[in-house]
C-alpha cells in the first residue's frame, strides 16, 4: 500500500484568525482520520502542522535529537523553534545550530 500524498492548506497571511484556530485546535482532532473526510475505507491519521522551510525543518530535527534529554518541550510556533526545560519555565527561541550548542553547555 502506498502512502497517501500530503494535503497542504495555505492561508493567505500568517497569523490569520482561521490559521491560528486550526493550529490551536489540532489536538482536539487527534481521533480524526481520512475516512471521516473522504468517506473511504482507509483510516489514515491526519496531522496538522506548520509548513516549515527546509532550513527550519533541519534545525527542528537537530534540536529534537540533540536536546531531547535536557528539554521536556521542543515545538514550533509561528515558524519559531522553541524549547522549554519544564512546566512553568520560560521558553527559549532556537535560531541556529549555535543556539543548540549553547543550550547543551548549560
Amino acid at each position: 500500500m502506498t502512502k497517501p500524498a500530503p494535503i497542504i492548506i495555505g492561508f493567505k497571511t500568517s497569523g490569520t484568525k482561521s490559521r491560528d484556530e486550526w493550529l490551536a485546535n489540532r489536538r482536539k482532532l487527534k481521533e480524526l482520520n481520512s475516512s471521516a473526510i473522504t468517506g473511504g475505507s482507509q483510516r489514515n491519521k491526519i496531522f496538522i502542522n506548520e509548513d516549515l522551510t527546509k532550513t527550519s525543518r533541519e534545525l527542528l530535527w537537530n534540536a529534537k535529537t540533540q536536546l531531547k534529554e535536557r528539554f521536556k518541550f521542543i515545538w514550533v510556533n509561528n515558524g519559531k523553534i522553541l524549547v522549554k526545560k519544564a512546566d512553568g519555565d520560560k521558553s527559549v527561541w532556537v535560531r541556529s545550530d549555535g543556539d543548540i550548542r549553547e543550550l547543551l553547555k548549560k
